[in-house]
């Protein structure tokens, strides 16, 4: 098997985000080519950027901060399918992200196989790839997939390769693994990925692995030990922890820090953070901020692996890496918080875009296991550029192979088996040697089942909509007051059939939630139209115009109707797509 000679190194493009300064990447998607800037996304393999029913002439500047670029020197509004040569659609799906942070969205994107290249600088194409064209608020960038867990949709027949599958498929990466950075602005170090590698030189290594779950969003989880701030209002101070730790989810599409309500309240009074019901956001007023500029707090994150909880290693973030700014379509304006959210419950727990901004990631599909160390933003010093082998390769290592070890380990198993069935065939009547037979093949299917199901590619549900793209997407939650990237990065993955390992998660104590469920972020309402009815193509309006669907005359709030019902969200032109927009009522 040939491999690629060198790691594909993507470097940022620039800085962008509406609720952070975060380090951006470019892809170009379509023939011609249409330029976007997105996000990484550890717990997604797929490509999503926004298509033109994703804007209003209600926000200032949407496409462009929204990271779609100008093409022929003209503003685009997003990804025009109609305008590429290359492109083959799919159809309507639900998006692959995390129910568990975002329940109940009911987005979905247009799927298709697209071209797509990756990077600014010596970019490198991957042919017949995944792209989803999502419309909602609540992903307000796009996304490049670092995750390892292939889609199937239900009208192709064979599963939909991830960008890092691809990119060893097609020989630009020698193995589906990458290292991650992901930049700090406040040091001027924008953030790169490696696929099939990564640089040496950008971390301290801590020696410690951690173990891959293979569990859609959760697939990348530590053990937080501790947490100690120094130089806050109150000195130095340490929340209390569960004896065994947190386990935490490390994900880049989350930009916030999810953590216990009890944490999260100790925090606040020793940062002099204020609390806001309606947003679930923390903020932090002019004089509270200029005090936390001259203290400079520090943050110390303990994390341990779930098999070696006496191994630890520390990762310190500056206050200036909680130091960020949330915007539209949140608020009118720039507004100064700190980015973390308060957890329901375990499976909310996360660590995002703001902690690894001092956190280089090193992911190994393969080999099923990770690494994390203190990030060292260093100018000026060269990178050191490790290749990661594919777990397959022979060359220096004379290790078992996987398959080896499959095929070893299923050998034993029918031995095992055909001893056990001459014990049964001497000791046992016919009948009872006819069950013995029975459990031992249960045995040996529920052993294959097992060994398989890590690497088993979820299913899409079914298509919403059809090649031609006349059905409509389900209508989209509206947040209390503000939405968009932040609320958008909460990834939704689809239902999968991994289950998570017994090691990976402790029993919940309720108390370190606190907050009574006002405080917790809610579910909200879904606005659909009525299932059992086609979507109908609407008349195209006239120039300057918004096709909407009937609704009841709007309250004065704008959103809802005089009795309080929600009032149905305006459908999108040309596909005839349903938006949740979701924005903050003025």
């Amino acid at each position: 098997m040939s491999s690629a000679e060198s790691p594909l190194i993507i470097q940022s493009s620039s800085w962008g985000g509406n609720d952070g300064k975060w380090s951006v990447y470019q892809v170009d998607v379509g023939t011609p080519a249409q330029r976007f800037n997105v996000l990484p996304a550890t717990s997604d393999g797929e490509i999503w950027v926004p298509v033109p029913e994703g804007c209003d002439s209600s926000i200032p500047n949407c496409a462009s901060s929204r990271g779609i670029e100008a093409v022929d020197g003209v503003q685009s509004s997003g990804f025009q399918t109609n305008e590429s040569s290359s492109w083959q659609q799919i159809g309507i799906y639900d998006l692959s992200a995390d129910d568990s942070l975002f329940p109940n969205s009911g987005d979905a994107a247009l799927y298709g196989l697209e071209n797509v290249s990756l990077g600014a600088l010596n970019a490198s194409s991957l042919s017949n790839q995944i792209v989803g064209g999502i419309s909602s608020y609540n992903f307000w960038l796009g996304i490049i997939g670092l995750g390892a867990q292939p889609a199937r949709f239900s009208n192709l027949p064979d599963t939909a390769a991830t960008v890092l599958g691809s990119a060893k498929q097609q020989n630009l990466s020698a193995s589906v693994s990458y290292g991650f950075s992901a930049g700090a602005a406040y040091r001027n170090a924008p953030g790169s990925i490696i696929m099939g590698g990564y640089d040496r030189a950008a971390f301290e290594p801590s020696n410690l692995n951690f173990p891959l779950a293979f569990a859609g969003s959760r697939s990348l989880t530590a053990r937080l030990k501790n947490l100690v701030i120094s130089n806050t209002l109150q000195g130095t101070i340490s929340p209390p922890f569960e004896p065994g730790g947190l386990n935490m989810s490390i994900d880049s599409t989350v930009a916030q820090i999810w953590l216990p309500g009890s944490i999260c309240d100790t925090l606040s009074a020793a940062l002099g953070l204020q609390y806001d019901n309606s947003t679930e956001l923390y903020f932090v007023n002019s004089t509270a901020h200029q005090s936390l500029l001259d203290q400079a707090p520090e943050f110390t994150f303990t994390l341990a692996a779930a098999g070696s909880p006496n191994t630890t290693t520390s990762i310190v973030l500056p206050y200036a890496a909680f130091d960020q700014q949330i915007g539209q379509p949140w608020s009118t304006e720039d507004t100064t918080y700190f980015p973390i959210r308060r957890a329901a419950n375990e499976s909310q727990l996360v660590l995002g875009r703001t902690f690894l901004q001092e956190a280089y990631l090193v992911v190994d599909w393969e080999r099923q296991n990770f690494t994390l160390g203190q990030s060292l933003h260093r100018p000026g010093v060269s990178n050191d550029i490790v290749t990661i082998e594919p777990a397959t390769s022979s060359s220096g290592s004379s290790r078992i192979s996987v398959g080896a070890i499959a095929g070893i380990a299923v050998g034993a198993v029918l031995l095992i088996a055909a001893i056990c069935g001459g014990i049964w065939f001497f000791r046992r009547k016919k009948r009872r040697e006819q069950r013995a037979r029975d459990e031992t093949a249960d045995a040996e299917a529920r052993a294959r089942t097992e060994a398989a199901v890590d690497m088993y590619p979820p299913d899409k549900k079914d298509p919403i909509g059809d090649y031609e793209g006349d059905a409509e997407l389900p209508g989209h939650t509206r947040p209390n007051k503000l939405e968009a990237e932040l609320m958008a990065e909460y990834r939704h993955e689809m239902p999968s059939p991994y289950q998570e390992k017994d090691n990976v998660f402790v029993s919940e104590r309720p108390e370190l939630f606190g907050g009574d469920s006002a405080q917790m972020p809610g579910s909200n309402e879904i606005y659909e139209l009525p299932g059992h009815e086609a979507a109908k193509e609407m008349d195209a309006p006239a120039s300057g115009e918004t096709s909407e669907i009937s609704k009841p005359p709007p309250g004065p709030d704008g959103e809802r109707s005089p009795d309080g019902t929600p009032v149905a969200i305006g459908t999108l032109d040309r596909l005839g797509w349903g938006r949740g927009d979701g924005r903050p009522s003025s």
